[in-house]
């Protein structure tokens, strides 16, 4: 995709904000209020995805693929992808400069750490079913193997290579849906369960969590490092 293709699709979310505000009837300006059914169960992107958290945290993540409002997949984290003849190799290559919430350089170990921790039986998520297709990822949720085995691989900082045991037409789809998107194992790792609290939680999209305040709301701010 052209770079100014990229640079408008990616600035999309602020355009789409500016019109929902600018169409609002009352409200604080410079504010997007949107309702819930009920309170969120997680806002991590592994465990929250398919759930009420859905719409938040596709404000605050991003995975290495997007999508177009006619559902076609565009460059996200990733600038550029290539798929090898026989559809098993997926290589991604990561923007650079691509930064977590809090700073710290985003690279593609992340999102290997990511995908290991998705497929992992002991993170719990319900939608690891979804990547079966992956090298050994059925042997992982199954508790034969261990997460290291995936098939997913950081030859370099900013290269991303899945493996497939299958040919899956749809991956690019997949990667587009908010438990594919990266988490942060430097805060994962010191934190535990509570690494999703306001003033905890770091992100990669374009907002971060300033406030939850439970069955009340949940407050999203500008993420200056996207």
């Amino acid at each position: 995709m052209p770079r100014n293709h990229r640079a408008s699709w990616r600035a999309l979310p602020a355009a789409l904000a500016t019109l929902w505000i600018a169409a609002a009837a009352a409200g604080t300006p410079g504010v997007l209020h949107r309702t819930s059914g009920a309170e969120p169960p997680s806002l991590d992107p592994t465990l929250g995805s398919g759930t009420l958290a859905a719409p938040m945290l596709s404000d605050m993540v991003e995975g290495l693929v997007a999508r177009t409002p006619a559902i076609k997949p565009v460059p996200g984290a990733a600038e550029a992808w290539t798929v090898s003849p026989d559809g098993l190799t997926y290589t991604f290559r990561l923007r650079e400069g691509l930064r977590w919430s809090d700073g710290r350089p985003l690279v593609a170990e992340d999102f290997v750490y990511s995908y290991r921790r998705l497929l992992d039986p002991a993170t719990g998520a319900s939608t690891a079913g979804l990547f079966q297709f992956l090298a050994n990822a059925r042997e992982i949720t199954r508790k034969a193997a261990p997460p290291e085995t995936l098939g997913v691989a950081a030859p370099d900082p900013r290269t991303v290579v899945f493996t497939l045991a299958t040919p899956a037409p749809y991956f690019l789809q997949l990667l587009a849906n908010t438990q594919a998107a990266p988490v942060p194992r430097h805060v994962i790792e010191k934190l535990g369960r509570d690494w999703t609290r306001p003033g905890s939680l770091v992100s990669n999209g374009p907002y971060v969590l300033a406030e939850r305040v439970p069955q009340t709301h949940v407050r999203l701010t500008r993420n200056p490092n996207y």
